[in-house]
């Protein structure tokens, strides 16, 4: 969960904290928040432009408390100004923006309670693998003999 880099800054800072020095707690503090604004969290998985104008933007799981804009083609969407708001997406309608996806919708100042949310690569659950098994072996069982009459 912890990256090496993060685990050394905080073990940095809360020595620098222990030393009886004003000062030192001070850059020790404000060390501490400078690397908790710094965390993203990758769970971005679909972000478009539908045809009819809406602007979506859908996540792998259930994320809160959510802040910040969207850009796309040099306007803003406030999240406070979104239609829809959902743990797994937010949903601005009747943008006036034409059809598109992918790297053309920047999200870098997006947020999920204090946290950039970055583009993710989401998991597939094992329940789509066993619907999609479940329905190539009927589909190749149902292939099998029959008969037919004809006149």
């Amino acid at each position: 969960m912890y990256s090496f880099e993060r685990i050394k800054k905080i073990v940095f800072s809360t020595v620098i904290a222990l030393i009886p020095i004003h000062q030192s707690s001070l850059i020790a503090s404000e060390l501490l928040i400078a690397t908790s604004e710094n965390e993203a969290i990758e769970e971005i998985k679909v972000k478009k432009v539908k045809k009819n104008g809406n602007l979506i933007v859908k996540f792998c799981s259930d994320l809160s408390d959510f802040s910040g804009y969207v850009t796309v083609e040099n306007k803003q969407f406030l999240v406070s100004k979104a239609d829809v708001i959902k743990g797994n997406k937010i949903v601005w309608k009747d943008t006036d923006l034409s059809k598109t996806k992918g790297d053309s919708i920047d999200t870098n100042s997006l947020y999920s309670e204090g946290k950039v949310i970055l583009d993710g690569n989401c998991k597939v659950g094992i329940l789509p693998i066993i619907l999609l098994g479940g329905a190539l072996a009927i589909g190749a069982g149902s292939s099998g003999s029959g008969s037919t009459s004809s006149n």
